[in-house]
């Protein structure tokens, strides 16, 4: 059996449509749906009761780690799928998710997300998962899955103690970290399984992601100090465009105390337009209405990234 475990808080805006998408395109023969409302204050509790056959289970917020836990608990499938709350699935989705663990040695497996959001944030969102999604490909094996969709052998799950809840973004990155250190463990990507996912539509919300991204990811990598230079995910535009800023605000600085070094604006420049020849060209291929704003969005995802990595840092240092 396969358990479909749903983490959900306040997610009355978008679950009932996940349920009756997962309903709508019925897979395998045997599943069950458990969702976990996180202490929720709005009527998710409400709309998941509604549904017959699917289990809901309550807790206090602690958090979505927290709340995958409690889910895979109570889970009674061999495999564990995650999937958030703001997304609904495509055909298939779930038989080619599963079809990975037909091999014993796979524990893991990593489907992808995709949008069909018309806002121009969204849009960019999507085309920089679609370079991390290339990247994934390029490799027979992974180490790295987040929970938009993902699958996991339970009796790994548990080995692994599920979800460090000490994270309330990036657990399920610290959970794929930890797996692949055990060279019996395989990880792979899962292509053909796909769901749609709500990503960000205002710069407001990009920018707030971001930077917490940016404060989480470095304490996860503070974990796993082996990730920090590379995983099968991270695309190298993001380090490449942090270069770049970080010369063009050694610049700056000269600038002003009236110091004119345009070599080091030239080079800051020609790098930063080099880490986005990835995106334009996706974007070129996808969304050519894009093109003139990858630039500037870029940008912006890359300084709020290092606002938050910067935020961690701190949070670190305190720490010891």
């Amino acid at each position: 059996m396969v358990s479909i475990i749903i983490a959900a808080y306040n997610e009355e805006k978008y679950i009932s449509a996940l349920l009756e998408s997962i309903y709508n395109l019925k897979a395998m023969n045997r599943y069950e749906i458990i969702v976990v409302d996180d202490g929720s204050t709005d009527s998710t509790r409400d709309i998941v009761s509604s549904f017959p056959g699917v289990r809901l289970l309550t807790q206090r917020n602690q958090g979505p780690g927290a709340a995958r836990n409690t889910g895979a608990q109570g889970a009674q499938g061999d495999i564990l799928v995650f999937i958030d709350a703001d997304t609904e699935v495509i055909e298939h989705w779930l038989d080619e998710l599963v079809r990975p663990f037909e091999d014993q040695t796979i524990v893991g497996v990593k489907g992808f997300v995709k949008s069909r959001q018309k806002a121009v944030v969204s849009r960019f969102v999507d085309l920089d998962y679609g370079i991390k999604h290339d990247k994934l490909l390029q490799y027979p094996e992974i180490d790295f899955i987040n929970t938009g969709l993902a699958a996991y052998r339970r009796s790994v799950f548990l080995e692994m103690g599920g979800f460090d809840t000490g994270f309330r973004v990036g657990e399920d990155i610290d959970l794929s970290y930890r797996i692949s250190r055990n060279k019996n463990y395989r990880m792979v990507a899962a292509p053909r399984s796909q769901i749609w996912h709500m990503h960000e539509e205002t710069l407001k919300e990009f920018i707030k992601k971001k930077v917490r991204n940016g404060y989480w990811r470095i304490l996860v990598y503070d974990k796993n100090p082996e990730k920090t230079r590379n995983d099968t995910h991270t695309t190298s535009d993001v380090k490449y465009q942090t270069m770049a800023l970080g010369i063009l605000f050694v610049w700056a600085v000269l600038y002003l105390a009236n110091i004119s070094v345009i070599y080091i604006l030239i080079i800051g420049v020609l790098i930063l337009l080099w880490s986005t020849v990835p995106l334009t060209r996706k974007a070129l291929n996808k969304d050519k209405a894009l093109v003139p704003l990858i630039l500037p969005l870029s940008v912006i995802r890359t300084a709020c990234l290092c606002l938050g990595v910067a935020g961690g840092l701190i949070k670190l240092r305190v720490m010891k």
